[in-house]
């Protein structure tokens, strides 16, 4: 063996040695990335967390006709898809039913024992039976969808149909959400790499907390807060549809249509049963404060809106499908003006007082107070 071999199998093996540590430096890193996420994300989960109280719970899952469901293997949702109590199909001798129909209101953005219908149940008593038939995102034809199917097999004394007029009408125009891995995805069709990008996104709770970081500073430094830009990002696009009749009427004219066809088909579902329509006003109908301050942010003066507009047509509606109403905006606002708390913070739900208003004023409709009269 030559003297000038030597040199050239040193440096072969030096060089393998120091492609070894690079591969061992890049598995080192790659181990230690892995943990610090993984760490992170439980972090966030436990302290955290980044979820609403609609998602982040694996709360739905698909259905043929409905779009989706809750899915009955939740704890809290019951045997039959429900946010309620387990309660058999047939009514039990002696007692009277009231079925509420909706979407996240009904549902309830707060415990389950401080919903619209944990609250009446209270109201009416323990010969009643208020079943809550929620479901977040819903609109009213799969709520009379569901009626149909399945919600008279409870045998109702009477019909509660919740309509929130913030976006129960718009979502009559919009394509239907559907479930995506126990998550509700975006309306429509979408790829399928954005389908795999999504569901690493929305699983991942340290990413939706890391990814508002930069908005926030940048809000910060102007005074700003994203939480608060974002809601009146929402209540500046729902007050569209309090405005005028005459120049709302091309935008909101098929929606009107729509409901009116859904509450047609839920009076027809109803036959001879009492149905009482509870109107459920958005904050922004109920809080000045909060148009001004929406006006304010976008620069714009206030275009004639008629924030009553909603109510009033829907009780005309109401009157021809011979549907009992119960419009809470006036107590909403007296309330509010005197200083109580009846929605979330930045959150178009009610809190516990504000589902216990809604109610106390059920409770007191004719249809519903005779249920809970001696017989």
């Amino acid at each position: 063996m030559t003297s000038s071999s030597r040199p050239a199998r040193g440096e072969d093996a030096a060089q393998r040695r120091s492609a070894r540590r690079r591969r061992l430096r890049r598995w080192a890193f790659a181990l230690s990335l892995g943990l610090s996420l993984g760490l992170g994300e439980v972090a966030v989960r436990l302290w955290a967390p980044q979820r609403s109280a609609f998602s982040g719970h694996l709360l739905y899952r698909a259905d043929p006709d409905l779009d989706y469901t809750l899915d009955p293997g939740h704890p809290e949702i019951n045997s039959r898809g429900l946010r309620d109590h387990e309660r058999p199909l047939r009514k039990p001798a002696g007692v009277r039913r009231v079925l509420v129909l909706g979407d996240s209101f009904t549902y309830g953005a707060t415990p389950r024992d401080q919903t619209i219908a944990a609250a009446l149940q209270r109201r009416l008593g323990g010969t009643v039976d208020v079943i809550n038939a929620g479901v977040p995102g819903w609109c009213p034809r799969q709520e009379v969808g569901w009626l149909v199917r399945e919600g008279l097999a409870y045998e109702p004394d009477a019909i509660v149909l919740c309509y929130f007029v913030g976006n129960d009408l718009e979502e009559c125009l919009l394509p239907p959400l559907r479930s995506e891995d126990g998550e509700l995805a975006p309306r429509g069709e979408v790829s399928a790499a954005h389908q795999l990008w999504r569901k690493l996104r929305t699983k991942s709770q340290l990413y939706m907390l890391l990814r508002r970081v930069p908005e926030r500073i940048w809000l910060g430094l102007q005074g700003d807060d994203l939480e608060t830009r974002r809601y009146h990002k929402i209540e500046h696009h729902r007050m569209s549809v309090c405005l005028p009749r005459e120049s709302s009427q091309e935008r909101w004219g098929k929606a009107w249509e729509l409901s009116r066809g859904y509450l047609t088909q839920l009076r027809e579902a109803a036959g001879e049963r009492p149905v009482v329509l509870l109107l459920i006003p958005d904050e922004v109908q109920v809080d000045a404060a909060l148009r001004i301050a929406i006006l304010a942010r976008y620069g714009e003066q206030d275009r004639g809106y008629d924030w009553d507009m909603p109510q009033t047509q829907l009780r005309e509606l109401a009157q021809e499908l011979d549907f009992q109403v119960v419009d809470v905006l006036p107590e909403l606002r007296r309330r509010t003006q005197a200083g109580e708390r009846l929605y979330l913070p930045l959150d178009s739900h009610w809190n516990a007082a504000g589902n216990d208003c809604a109610a106390r004023a059920l409770a007191e409709a004719s249809a519903l107070r005779s249920l809970a009269a001696p017989r």
